[in-house]
């Protein structure tokens, strides 16, 4: 799993920078299915496209 503090770190950039942010997923899906890990990043699904 990646470091939830890289993926905000991301996130900010893209909002100060005014660019589309889309979260995929947190790891594969074998893990996520194990794991219970989606999408969600701070209780908000990310789909921002151009």
């Amino acid at each position: 799993m990646i470091n939830p503090q890289w993926v905000r770190h991301i996130r900010n950039q893209c909002k100060t920078n005014n660019i589309h942010f889309f979260f995929k997923q947190w790891s594969g899906r074998n893990q996520r299915a194990s794991k219970g890990l989606g999408r969600e990043l701070d209780g908000l699904i990310y789909d921002e496209r151009p």
